[in-house]
């Protein structure tokens, strides 16, 4: 890893939650003493796009996809990310890995303040994750890796290409 990279892999136990934070100096880990289910039921509230079992034809794409709960986004980023990630710095590449069960969440979409009196529905006044990092996803660790020390015109950028309706 360059030392402006963070790898962010995330692991789901029967009972908890740990992630680890890698960078070319260290390794953090931090685990959460939360089931996978609650975890999910915070992701399933930022959205109705993140409802487990909730079918294509079941989306009302000018009602659904835009009613992202930022209050509920800021509290996945509280109770799960923001310590891991408090020691990585602004303007760092975080290349992220999750587990099957949370590919669907974009991570650089997660509030990291909250006043109570905001709107949950309203973002110009929110700071997103994405204003603090680069992002880069990664289904696993060994595939970074092999596309990292890939030899012949390496241009520092892989294309990831899956089906959104699976």
């Amino acid at each position: 890893l360059m030392p402006d990279e963070y790898y962010l892999l995330v692991f789901l136990g029967k009972d908890y939650v740990t992630l680890f934070n890698l960078n070319s100096e260290k390794l953090l880990t931090s685990t959460l003493h939360i089931s996978p289910d609650s975890l999910l039921n915070l992701i399933s509230n930022i959205s109705p796009i993140y409802k487990s079992g909730i079918e294509n034809k079941e989306i009302y794409i000018n009602e659904d996809l835009f009613s992202f709960n930022a209050f509920a986004s800021y509290k996945l980023y509280a109770t799960v990310f923001k310590d891991i990630l408090s020691s990585i710095p602004n303007n760092s590449t975080l290349i992220v890995s999750f587990p099957a069960e949370l590919v669907k969440l974009p991570i650089e979409l997660l509030v990291t303040g909250w006043n109570d009196e905001e709107s949950p529905y309203y973002y110009n006044n929110k700071q997103f994750l994405l204003s603090k990092y680069k992002f880069v996803y990664t289904p696993s660790t060994s595939i970074y890796i092999e596309q990292k020390n890939k030899s012949g015109e390496n241009t520092g950028q892989n294309l990831l290409v899956g089906n959104p309706m699976n």
